[in-house]
């Protein structure tokens, strides 16, 4: 392209970018050309692909966060978000991209408005993980209010809260969470629920981490777990019957009514093969050599 050294006759602000590359080349534009290639080669490229970004704002849509609360969190136009216009581009600004390519889940919770809706995912953990260590939701609730509030992200009623609801969450877990609750049958409940304590997690706000607890999820045999005494009371019927043991004779060794080891057969293990024979009519057999 031949470069007038006079400045193009058009409406072009010299310099400007949009001047040079109609064919401008003079004095001013020339100085903004060299010193805009020498940022270039100091701070790299100004624009970068889209894609990887547009994959990260999908990731986070699909987690339950808002386009608004994560332009707001990112510190950008919310026009861009709201309306999709990264969809369709092949590049961005690089400030804007590592603005949204740094954002943690943590940061949008702090960072966007109150009103805004958040997953609940870490705020249900958080208060389940204090049903673990004993605490009652009416223990620590200030009001009424909070307790119904509270109740129903513990069971996850709504897929998403506020961001208000989830720091009120926040701060109850950072000062109960590391004290024992007073209520030993919550603890019980907690545990035959599934609820992890607090030090099993990682990232507690991550949808897809897993609590380190130990417990084999394979060997749940219903909706609410499958705790550890009736697991050995199952295995300990199953040696019984495997040593030649009748069922009557079975409830004598264990110290159980017939009635409540079929109770415990039909919740912790439905589909055991001894659940036809509990099942029949007790016959006096005698235990065979």
């Amino acid at each position: 392209m031949t470069r007038s050294r006079t400045p193009i006759p058009g409406y072009y602000k010299h310099p400007s970018s949009s001047a040079w590359n109609n064919g401008c080349g003079c004095e001013p534009c020339l100085a903004y050309r060299r010193r805009k290639e020498k940022l270039r080669k100091i701070y790299g490229p100004t624009l970068v692909a889209a894609r990887p970004v547009v994959d990260r704002i999908e990731g986070l849509v699909a987690e339950g966060f808002s386009r608004m609360a994560i332009a707001d969190a990112a510190g950008i136009s919310r026009r861009n978000l709201v309306q999709g216009l990264f969809v369709g581009r092949k590049r961005l600004r690089k400030s804007t991209a590592d603005a949204l390519m740094g954002l943690t889940r943590a940061d949008i919770i702090r960072k966007t408005a109150p009103v805004a809706l958040i997953p609940c995912v870490g705020a249900s953990r958080r208060l389940q993980a204090l049903m673990r260590m004993g605490w009652r939701m009416q223990d620590i609730a200030e009001t009424r209010a909070d307790y119904y509030r509270i109740n129903s992200i513990r069971t996850q009623r709504h897929g998403r809260v506020t961001a208000e609801s989830h720091l009120y969450v926040a701060d109850l877990y950072d000062k109960y969470s590391m004290r024992e609750g007073p209520s030993k049958t919550n603890r019980t409940k907690a545990a035959k629920y599934g609820y992890a304590p607090p030090l099993a997690w990682d990232d507690i706000d991550d949808p897809n981490a897993t609590p380190q607890t130990g417990h084999d999820p394979s060997r749940a045999k219903w909706r609410e777990g499958f705790t550890t005494a009736s697991a050995a009371f199952i295995a300990r019927v199953e040696t019984l019957i495997d040593q030649g043991y009748t069922v009557p004779q079975v409830c004598a060794e264990t110290g159980c009514t017939i009635q409540a080891i079929r109770l415990r057969f039909r919740r912790h293990a439905p589909d055991h093969p001894l659940r036809p024979l509990l099942a029949q009519p007790i016959t006096d057999r005698r235990k065979t050599a």
